[in-house]
C-alpha cells in the first residue's frame, strides 16, 4: 500500500457528532488516536527499539546476576575452604589435646610413683633409723651394765684380795673363758668345765665369737652345743636354744649319722661330728663372782 493511500485514510472525515465528541476527549485520547495514526514501520521501530533495550537490560541484569552468583560461589567455596581448614584445624587441636592429656597422665603417674618410693623409703629409713636406735639403746645399756659391774668388782678388789678371773682365766664383759689344751671327748670335756664351777662355752653374738676367735689357737676346741637328744634340734649345755650360730658352710650335716656334738675348727667356725671323737681341747666358761 502506497503511502498517500495510508494518509488518506487517516484523514478520512467521520460524522461531525463524532468530531465533536472527539473535541471533547481528554488528552489521553487523543494521544491514542495520534498513535492510531501513525506509520506500521514507525511503530515496528519502536517496538524493536523497546525490544532492544529490554534485551540490553535483561542482559545487564543476566550479566550483574551472574557475577554476583560467581563471587556469591567463589565466597561458599572460600566458606567451605575455610570450614575445611577449621575442621582439620579443630582435629588437630583436639589429637594436641588428647596428646598433651596422655602426657600429663603419664608425667601424673610418673610423680605418683616417684612420690610413692619416697615415702616407702622415708619409711625404711624411720624403720631402720628406729631399729638402729633400740639397738644403740641396748648396747649402751649393756655398757652402762658392764661398767657398773667393773665399778662394783673394782671396789671389792680394793676391799678384799679377790681376783677378777681365776688364773689361767680371761675375763671379757663379765665373764671368764679358759682354752683347755687336751685331747678328750666331748662328755669328759663338759664334765670338766663343771668341776672347775663353769661349763662348755655358750656363744651368744657375734662379739662372744670375735673374742674367742682372738684368743684361741689354731686347734680344734668342743663348745657347749649339741643335738644329742634330738635329731637337728640342738641346745647349749644349760639347756637353751641357740640366739646365734656360726656354722661351717654346707654344716651341720650329720655325717655318718653320729655327729651330735659340735666343735669350733682352727678357722673358728663350727663343725657337727660324733661325740665320741676327740679334738685338740676344749672352752670352759663361768661368771666371775668375787
Amino acid at each position: 500500500m502506497s503511502s498517500g493511500a495510508i494518509y488518506r485514510k487517516c484523514e478520512e472525515p467521520e460524522d461531525i457528532g463524532n468530531k465533536a465528541s472527539m473535541a471533547s476527549r481528554k488528552a489521553g485520547g487523543f494521544l491514542l488516536q495520534h498513535c492510531r495514526c501513525g506509520s506500521n514501520e514507525t511503530s515496528i521501530s519502536i517496538l524493536f527499539i523497546v525490544n532492544a533495550v529490554s534485551f540490553v537490560l535483561w542482559t545487564i541484569i543476566v550479566a550483574v546476576l551472574f557475577s554476583k552468583y560467581s563471587d556469591m560461589t567463589r565466597e561458599l567455596e572460600q566458606l567451605q575452604t575455610n570450614q575445611t581448614s577449621l575442621g582439620e584445624n579443630g582435629s588437630n587441636m583436639q589429637k594436641e589435646v588428647k596428646q598433651l592429656h596422655s602426657s600429663q597422665s603419664a608425667y601424673g603417674s610418673r610423680l605418683d610413683n616417684g612420690l610413692q618410693k619416697m615415702e616407702n623409703d622415708q619409711n625404711g629409713l624411720k624403720s631402720n633409723m628406729s631399729e638402729r636406735l633400740a639397738d644403740t639403746q641396748r648396747e649402751r645399756d649393756k655398757i652402762w651394765a658392764e661398767t657398773f659391774r667393773l665399778q662394783d668388782a673394782l671396789y671389792k678388789m680394793n676391799s678384799s684380795a679377790c681376783r677378777v678371773c681365776p688364773a689361767g682365766w680371761v675375763l671379757n664383759r663379765g665373764q671368764c673363758y679358759y682354752f683347755q689344751e687336751q685331747e678328750k671327748q666331748w662328755s669328759f670335756a663338759k664334765q670338766s668345765c663343771k668341776d672347775q664351777g663353769g661349763y662348755l662355752v655358750i656363744i651368744n653374738d657375734n662379739d662372744e665369737q670375735t673374742f674367742l676367735n682372738s684368743k684361741k689357737k689354731s686347734i680344734t676346741y668342743w663348745i657347749g652345743l649339741s643335738d644329742r637328744q634330738t635329731e637337728n634340734k640342738f641346745f647349749w649345755v644349760d639347756g637353751s636354744s641357740p640366739t646365734y650360730t656360726h656354722w661351717n658352710p654346707r654344716e651341720p650335716n650329720n655325717a655318718d649319722r653320729g655327729e651330735d656334738c659340735v666343735e669350733m675348727v682352727t678357722t673358728g667356725w663350727w663343725n657337727d661330728r660324733e661325740c665320741g671323737g676327740t679334738t685338740n681341747g676344749w672352752i670352759c666358761e663361768k661368771s666371775w663372782k668375787c
